[in-house]
């Protein structure tokens, strides 16, 4: 059985933020309480902060800027820490 090989070029942020995307989808929902993931853990981190949901985007991007991610790395990370990481010593240069 062949493996897809995740390919990757370039260095992996130590840390990110991300946001409940079903809570984010919910009219419902007003506050929204951002989630740290962690290179290489699958999962994430719960912080203790609650946003207001109308702010959330801005918020994050700008936590992650300061973490000098972009919102497309975060949106990669996010993916890694559900179905795994790429191996760095093979996979990222």
């Amino acid at each position: 059985m062949r493996t897809k090989q995740i390919k990757f070029t370039g260095h992996i942020p130590e840390a990110c933020y991300i946001l409940d995307n079903v809570a984010m989808a919910d009219p419902s929902v007003k506050l929204v309480t951002p989630r740290i993931v962690k290179r290489g853990e699958l999962g994430y981190w719960q912080t203790d902060w609650v946003w207001n949901k109308e702010h959330a985007k801005e918020l994050l991007n700008e936590k992650n800027s300061g973490l000098g991610v972009s919102p497309e790395m975060a949106s990669k990370m996010e993916g890694w820490s559900m179905f795994g990481w790429p191996k760095q010593e093979t996979e990222v240069a």
